[in-house]
């Protein structure tokens, strides 16, 4: 029961921090939110996922697997605004971002303390490029991607240092980094 309630918060917080804005939509429209219907729609068996090392392989078989679908998700979305962006002439921006010294943080405050970092930051992430058009997305583990339609590289900028600014306004506890507190880096 502890290794499904492991898998069932990981999977509920990838549905909730998928691709964000309009298009984490289509990804909760294909699981409800109750135990039974998630863990049927999950794409192995999660009693018996990568060898029967308990939650930590079943949370690593998931984690790759939500990775997956985010990266599927971005590549589409991503292609789609830049033709969209292509149509009208207008600039578009891509902004990376990591969370700093996020390993330091896992291992200094365990996997749910990383889980919910990251969520804060990918919160921050969706305050700071609200409209529509605008992609948030998880490109990796600790990494995030911004593709900002219709905005060029001052605009890029801006929000880039928007974001950094409300994550270091978030004070979040960081013992493993020199700042002290979570930071993130945009380029």
């Amino acid at each position: 029961d502890q290794a499904k309630d492991r898998v069932l918060r990981a999977v509920k917080f990838a549905i909730e921090n998928g691709p964000l804005n309009a298009h984490a939509k289509v990804f909760k429209d294909t699981i409800e939110f109750d135990n039974s219907s998630i863990i049927q729609a999950l794409p192995f068996d999660w009693r018996g996922a990568a060898g029967g090392n308990g939650a930590a392989d079943i949370f690593d078989e998931l984690h790759a697997w939500t990775l997956e679908q985010h990266r599927r998700m971005f590549d589409e979305l991503s292609v789609r605004e830049w033709r969209r962006c292509e149509r009208m002439k207008k600039p578009i921006s891509l902004v990376m971002v990591d969370v700093d010294y996020f390993k330091h943080y896992n291992d200094h405050y365990g996997h749910q303390a990383g889980d919910d970092c990251l969520k804060a930051v990918a919160g921050q992430m969706q305050r700071a490029a609200p409209r529509p058009s605008d992609l948030v997305a998880r490109y990796g583990g600790e990494e995030f991607v911004l593709v900002l339609g219709e905005t060029d590289g001052d605009g890029a900028k801006w929000v880039a240092n928007l974001l950094r600014q409300r994550v270091a306004d978030l004070v979040m506890p960081h013992a493993a980094s020199p700042l002290h507190h979570v930071t993130v880096s945009c380029g």
